[in-house]
C-alpha cells in the first residue's frame, strides 16, 4: 500500500518564516500545550484489575478459545499470558493452541457450512443484531482494546465504531448478492452466473486494530454464508473473543465462528495444508504474506492480503508549517506508528527543513513533559535524566523496569537528514519504536 501526503499551502516567503522562527515555535507550542492540557480526565485512567473484573462480570472477558459451541483450552493444556502493555501486568492466561486445535476448528467450521450457506438473507438480520450489540457495548469493548493493546480509550472506542460500521455495511449487502445473465453467442442458450459462498475461510489479523480487522474480514464472510476460523494476534486475543461472544449472543449458529490462538507458525501451517479451508485473508507484514501465499498455492486457496505500508510525507517551502507539523505528528505517532499509512519517511525542502525539524523536536518535548505531568498524579515517576544527544524519560514502578520505558532522541547523523526516535520498550514484547526519518530536499524535483 502506498500513500503519499504532499503539503503545499501558500504561506509568507521563506525569509519571513525564518525571521519569525522563534515566534512561530512559541505560538505553535502554546496551541499544542493548550490542546493537550485538555486531555481526558484522570478518572478515566484504567487499571488492569478493575477493568478485567468489570469485563468479566459483563461476560466479555473470555479466556478460552472457541471451537464449535464450546469454549475450550488447548489440547495439551498449554497457556500463554496476555499483558497490559502500559504496566506489564498479566491480564489473564489464554490457551496456547497448535495444529491439532486448528484442525478441530476447521472441522467445526466445515460441518457448520451447509447450514450457514443457506442463511444469506437471515444472516443480514443476525449481523444487524451483532452491530447493535457492538454499539451497546462499545465502552466495554473500548476499555478491553485499551487494556490489551494500549491505544488511548478515545481511539479505542473510535475503533469500535469503525469496526461496527463494517458489520452494518455487509449486513445490508447480504440482501444484494445478485447473480448475472451474460449475453450468449448462440440464440438458443442462456448463460446464468450464480454467486455462492466459497466455504471455510481463515482470517489472520494483527494486533494494531484487534476489532476492526476482524469485522472487516468476517463481516463479508458471514454475509455471503461462509464459516470462519479466526486467528487473532497472540498479543490481543481478548477483543476477538469478546467480538465472537457478541456474535453468539446475536444468534450466529455454533461452529460458524471459531477462534484459535497461540503457536502462530503451527496454526498457519495447519490452515495452509488443510484442503477444507478455501480462502485465506491476512493483514500484516509482507514477509509473512509471502509465506502464506506460497503455502496457499499448494491447495490452490484464494488469498486476500493487505501487506506492509509505504507512506512518505512530503513538505515543500510554501507549506503551512502549523498544518504540516500537526499532520506529521498525528500520522507518525498514531497507534505507536503501527498503521499501514503512518509516515515512514518525511521529505522536507531545504528552505523549511531546519524550522520544521526544530518544531517537531520541540513539540515532542512538550508532549512528553505534559505526559509526565499527568503521570505525576497517577503513577510513580522516579527520575528524569539527560544525556548529551539523547533524552530518556524513564517511568519506573516500585519494582524496577516493570513499567514501560519511553525514549525520545534526536540524533543528527548527516547534514542532509536526521532522525528522531520515540518508542516504547516493554518487559515482554519486542520494542515498538516509531522513527521519524527526515530528509532535506534541495528542490521539489528530488521528492520524486
Amino acid at each position: 500500500m502506498r500513500v503519499a501526503v504532499a503539503v503545499g499551502v501558500s504561506t509568507p516567503p521563506v525569509a519571513t518564516m525564518r525571521s519569525s522562527c522563534t515566534r512561530r515555535i512559541v505560538a505553535v507550542s502554546y496551541r499544542f500545550v493548550s490542546m493537550h492540557m485538555a486531555a481526558a480526565p484522570l478518572s478515566r485512567t484504567l487499571s488492569t484489575e478493575s477493568v478485567a473484573a468489570r469485563l468479566t462480570s459483563a461476560g466479555l472477558l473470555r479466556t478460552k478459545g472457541l471451537i464449535g459451541a464450546n469454549w475450550t483450552d488447548a489440547r495439551d493444556g498449554k497457556t500463554m499470558p496476555v499483558y497490559n502493555p502500559s504496566t506489564g501486568e498479566v491480564i489473564a492466561d489464554v490457551p496456547f493452541m497448535g495444529s491439532k486445535d486448528t484442525e478441530d476448528a476447521i472441522s467445526s467450521a466445515y460441518d457448520a457450512f451447509p447450514v450457514c450457506s443457506y442463511l444469506t438473507i437471515p444472516a443480514s438480520s443476525l449481523l444487524i443484531l451483532r452491530y447493535d450489540l457492538l454499539m451497546a457495548n462499545k465502552e466495554e469493548i473500548g476499555q478491553l482494546i485499551t487494556l490489551e493493546q494500549g491505544k488511548p480509550l478515545k481511539e479505542a472506542i473510535g475503533e469500535v465504531n469503525y469496526g461496527a460500521s463494517f458489520i452494518e455495511y455487509f449486513a445490508e449487502e447480504a440482501k444484494r448478492i445478485y447473480g448475472d445473465i451474460i449475453p450468449p453467442t448462440l440464440n438458443d442458450r442462456r448463460i446464468l452466473v450464480l454467486k455462492q459462498p466459497i466455504g471455510v475461510i481463515a482470517a489472520i489479523t494483527p494486533w494494531n486494530f484487534p476489532l476492526a480487522m476482524i469485522t472487516r474480514k468476517v463481516g463479508p464472510a458471514l454475509a455471503c454464508g461462509c464459516t470462519a476460523v479466526i486467528k487473532p494476534s497472540e498479543l490481543t486475543p481478548f477483543t476477538a473473543l469478546a467480538a465472537v461472544e457478541l456474535a453468539l449472543q446475536a444468534g450466529i449458529p455454533p461452529g460458524v465462528l471459531n477462534v484459535v490462538m497461540g503457536d502462530a507458525p503451527a496454526i498457519g501451517d495447519a490452515l495452509m495444508a488443510n484442503t477444507r479451508v478455501r480462502k485465506i485473508t491476512f493483514t500484516g507484514s509482507t514477509a509473512v504474506g509471502k509465506k502464506l501465499m506460497a503455502g496457499a498455492a499448494g491447495t490452490v486457496k484464494k488469498v486476500s492480503l493487505e501487506l506492509g505500508g509505504n507512506a512518505p510525507c512530503i513538505i515543500f517551502d510554501d507549506a503551512d508549517l502549523d498544518v504540516a507539523v500537526k499532520g506529521t505528528l498525528g500520522s507518525k505517532f498514531r497507534n505507536s506508528g503501527q498503521t499501514c499509512v503512518c509516515a515512514n519517511r518525511i521529505l522536507v525542502q531545504d528552505g523549511t527543513a531546519r524550522i520544521f525539524l526544530w518544531l517537531i523536536y520541540w513539540l515532542l518535548f512538550l508532549s512528553f513533559f505534559n505526559y509526565l505531568l499527568l503521570l505525576l498524579f497517577c503513577s510513580n515517576v522516579v527520575y528524569l535524566f539527560f544525556q548529551a544527544s539523547m533524552i530518556n524519560l524513564l517511568l519506573l514502578s516500585p519494582k524496577p523496569f516493570r513499567f514501560c520505558k519511553l525514549v525520545m532522541a534526536l540524533v543528527k547523523v548527516h547534514p542532509r537528514y536526521a532522525f528522531i526516535t520515540c518508542g516504547m520498550f516493554r518487559k515482554c514484547y519486542e520494542s515498538a519504536m516509531s522513527v521519524l526519518l527526515i530528509f532535506s530536499l534541495c528542490s521539489p524535483a528530488e521528492s520524486c
